[in-house]
């Protein structure tokens, strides 16, 4: 009678233990869940990338460069169904970021544009990195995310500015050409008032003459 006794103690432990462990792991599995469900939420709230316009001129160069409207397309999306959608997307954007390396326009292939290029694409790297980990640091996300919208923005600047100063370059040249013409066709060039002839004398003011 006493070992039946102790028997059934030791089997009402044993059940007692067992459902005391599977609350734990069910408090445990509700606080992962709300945990990465809060997470997120996070990242959703502060994941977006602007592309902002360019400039006409620029615009015109840019439209022909299929790499940076594959990276535009690709990086606008907006993932929505769970923290993997993230993940993929995170991917795919390194992936669009790194082909930008290549085919650049020749008007914008300058040093300083495909520095810029690198330190985004180090970024979206790091951002990659980070949101793939187990247990993911959302707020480094959200830091990266603002950084690599900088560095974007900063690209854009760039190639907004490189193009620019191409342009004043360009009417510069027209107007040497324009002057050029004239002096072909016979009319007189005007000169500066500090003109001086190779013999070292003021170049005398070219007037209109008169006729009676």
């Amino acid at each position: 009678m006493k070992w039946n006794t102790l028997y059934i103690v030791f089997i009402f432990s044993l059940l007692l233990s067992c459902q005391d462990d599977a609350a734990k792991r069910e408090a445990e599995n509700l606080k992962a869940r709300d945990k990465k469900e809060a997470i997120f939420k996070n990242i959703s709230k502060a994941w977006g990338f602007n592309i902002r316009p360019f400039s006409p001129a620029t615009q015109s160069i840019v439209a022909k460069w299929n790499e940076w409207s594959s990276f535009q397309t690709e990086i606008i999306q907006k993932p929505k169904s769970s923290i993997g959608a993230f993940q993929q997307k995170s991917k795919a954007i390194v992936i669009k970021a790194d082909a930008l390396k290549n085919n650049i326009p020749s008007q914008l292939d300058k040093p300083e544009v495909v520095s810029r290029i690198m330190a985004m694409i180090t970024k979206l790297k790091s951002l990659d990195i980070y949101i793939n980990l187990d247990n993911i640091p959302d707020q480094k996300v959200i830091e990266l995310i603002k950084e690599a919208n900088i560095e974007i923005h900063s690209i854009q600047n760039q190639m907004d500015e490189i193009v620019r100063r191409q342009g004043i370059r360009m009417e510069e040249g027209e107007a040497e050409m324009l002057h050029a013409l004239d002096t072909v066709k016979g009319k007189p060039a005007v000169q500066p008032s500090n003109f001086k002839n190779p013999n070292g004398q003021p170049s005398p003011t070219v007037l209109p003459q008169r006729h009676p």
